[in-house]
């Protein structure tokens, strides 16, 4: 029996050195690995604000790209988000006349504008019109071209910030010299 006793205190001591190396003696624990984490999130690049002289020439332009497709389709509600108060009125106006006379218009224009007042509020905006714009079938659109002369009109219009951007609120178009 000795001899398994032995034998049994021989394997207590291997097992027991064994336990002792593989956790260490405790002053000391085991220093971890850093491990690098990549973020799969892309940082976002801020966008530029445009400025505000974009912002009333970009209005303006849609303001004219309205005011085409109002008085060719005869329709005022597409000038609700481009046009307000005299300028509203005016625009109103033309469409009731054009819908008196059993027309339309084709506007048909090249725009040569510059803004010179401009303001957190206000803007003024003078454009040199060369229009070829002319009358059509209401109902079918036709013609859709013609051989108008070229006419060189000039408008100043008037601007005003809402809430929903920037729209035109008068207009004035001076007489042809």
């Amino acid at each position: 029996m000795p001899d398994v006793l032995s034998k049994r205190f021989v394997l207590c001591l291997v097992v027991a050195g064994s336990l002792s190396v593989a956790c260490g003696s405790g002053a000391n624990p085991p220093t971890p690995t850093p491990t690098t984490v990549t973020s799969a999130t892309a940082t976002p690049t801020p966008t530029a604000t445009p400025s505000a002289e974009s912002q009333v020439s970009a209005a303006y332009l849609a303001y004219w790209e309205a005011y085409s497709q109002a008085v060719l389709n005869l329709d005022m509600s597409l000038m609700s988000k481009f046009a307000a108060g005299e300028e509203l009125a005016s625009i109103q106006a033309e469409i009731d006349g054009h819908r008196r006379d059993g027309v339309a218009a084709r506007i048909n224009v090249k725009h040569d504008f510059a803004i010179v007042e401009l303001s957190e509020r206000t803007a003024t905006v003078v454009d040199q019109v060369t229009s070829q714009s002319f009358f059509v079938d209401p109902i079918t659109k036709k013609p859709d071209t013609s051989d108008v002369p070229g006419r060189v009109l000039r408008y100043t219009f008037f601007m005003e910030k809402t809430p929903n951007g920037w729209v035109v609120v008068r207009g004035l178009k001076e007489s042809p010299s």
